[in-house]
């Protein structure tokens, strides 16, 4: 059996991400089969995990064209899922006492430094 690259114990996809995502309409095109948002994500993380460009998708996963997941992403990232979902499984390894605050790291990448101002811990 292949394993799943978004399984359900993962995402807990109806409950958590599912309402993350904006509803999406259907292709103008005739005879275009609509993708489900699960499809995207799995062939979403696909590409970024394995490192291949959107055209390079295997057919033999039923992929179609990578711009397509491509277009996905791009909508997702505008409405601020990425940043949703990472505030999730953040809130989800505090609770679990997974996360250790005590050991992250910050930079200017985290928070933005200002000229002429110091912190101290």
């Amino acid at each position: 059996m292949v394993k799943r690259i978004v399984s359900n114990e993962l995402m807990n996809y109806g409950q958590i991400l599912e309402p993350l995502l904006p509803k999406h309409t259907l292709s103008p095109k005739e005879g275009c089969p609509q993708i489900s948002d699960r499809a995207a994500l799995t062939k979403i993380i696909f590409v970024f995990k394995m490192g291949i460009p959107w055209e390079d998708l295997p057919q033999k996963m039923g992929c179609g064209s990578g711009m397509t997941y491509w277009r996905r992403l791009l909508d997702w990232s505008k409405y601020g899922v990425w940043k949703k979902i990472y505030h999730i499984i953040l809130q989800n390894m505090h609770y679990a006492k997974k996360l250790y605050w005590s050991s992250v790291p910050i930079d200017s990448s985290v928070i933005q430094a200002k000229r002429g101002q110091t912190y101290r811990t």
